[in-house]
């Protein structure tokens, strides 16, 4: 063999021990243990897979805080509105009680008697008594549409009828009428006079009044015509076999034949008496408008 040729071998040779002594992949002597590369790749996937099981289920903690979180908004969010719905029915009931008790307020209201009212529609039937020298009051109850008769007390006209007269004057304001006494009842203090003239006729009451129910007394009082004074109904009162209805309106000396009217204008009594006396004060007493009635026959 030539001898360069075997040197090259044996070079070759120690070529190919050195390289087995070494590892080629991390350079550590051949034999030795060392990691291996795919053993060196599983630990970063490990960390990956835990890290995203862990931001799975962060992510599922704070969705579920959230869900609960809006859950709690909602049902404090219904508990509002019920409040709230609560409190409007509430306020809602309380402004229709109240409607309703201002209704009833109202109404009463409306039932009450306007006294300003009554006297002016009271009084363009009512009138001066002038028999003579006696004064008294008087008011229209009935009339055919030519002719009106006017109720009076007989204690106005008794003079004038005695004395053969049977003619008397009424007047209200600056307006005169002629009249004739054409009937009388003096057992109960009443008298009718008839006037060629219509006037406006008052109403009379249907039922007798009630103690307490309010009234007004128009006359002319001392001749001053056109007076109205306010009162109630102080008692039903029987004196020596006659009627009378007691009322606590002053009257005075003129008023006498003049109407007592209710709260709706109608006629209840006319003023006939009061009593006199020291310490006496607003005992008037009338005529019920029922003997009236009963005395002429045509109410």
């Amino acid at each position: 063999m030539d001898v360069g040729a075997y040197m090259l071998t044996i070079q070759q040779e120690h070529n190919i021990s050195e390289r087995t002594r070494f590892c080629t992949e991390c350079g550590a002597e051949a034999g030795h243990h060392h990691p291996t590369r795919a053993r060196g790749r599983r630990v970063p996937i490990a960390l990956g897979l835990i890290a995203v099981v862990l931001l799975v289920v962060l992510g599922w903690t704070s969705q579920h805080r959230a869900t609960n979180h809006i859950a709690r908004l909602q049902a404090t969010e219904a508990t509002l509105r019920e409040a709230l719905k609560r409190q409007s029915e509430a306020a809602t009931a309380s402004t229709n009680g109240l409607s309703d008790r201002l209704g009833h307020v109202e109404a009463k209201l409306d039932a009450q008697p306007d006294p300003s009212a009554i006297a002016k529609a009271v009084g363009a039937s009512v009138f001066t008594i002038d028999a003579d020298m006696d004064l008294g009051s008087g008011f229209a109850i009935s009339g055919d549409g030519s002719s009106t008769r006017l109720v009076t007390n007989y204690h106005v006209v008794e003079d004038t009828w005695k004395a053969g007269n049977k003619t008397v004057r009424i007047r209200r304001d600056d307006v005169t009428y002629d009249g004739t006494i054409t009937d009388i009842n003096p057992d109960v203090d009443l008298a009718l006079i008839t006037v060629p003239v219509a006037l406006p006729t008052l109403k009379h009451a249907a039922t007798p009044p009630q103690v307490g129910d309010p009234v007004l007394v128009v006359g002319s009082p001392m001749g001053l015509g056109g007076t109205v004074s306010s009162g109630i109904v102080s008692a039903m009162r029987t004196e020596h076999g006659h009627d009378y209805v007691q009322f606590s309106a002053p009257i005075s000396p003129g008023n006498s034949g003049g109407p007592v009217v209710d709260r709706a204008g109608e006629v209840i009594g006319v003023s006939v008496a009061k009593m006199v006396g020291e310490g006496a004060e607003g005992l008037s007493f009338a005529t019920p408008i029922a003997n009236v009635c009963t005395s002429f026959s045509f109410c």
